[in-house]
């Protein structure tokens, strides 16, 4: 089954962003800045099924 999709664009009142709590100097971060993960998310969907039960033909 596909994950569901969130949509994270209002933040929380009163929350502190999980982003604001990060070191953007890090090496994991920077790296994290060079992937396409656009490109990553789109391979990974194919590896998915729509329907609960349904079997992926490879």
């Amino acid at each position: 089954m596909k994950p569901i999709k969130l949509d994270n664009q209002q933040g929380r009142l009163f929350k502190s962003r999980f982003s604001d709590e990060l070191d953007l100097n890090h090496p994991l971060i920077q790296l994290s800045k060079l992937i396409e993960w656009k490109q990553l998310e789109e391979e990974v969907d194919k590896l998915f099924v729509e329907k609960i039960g349904s079997q992926l033909s490879l």
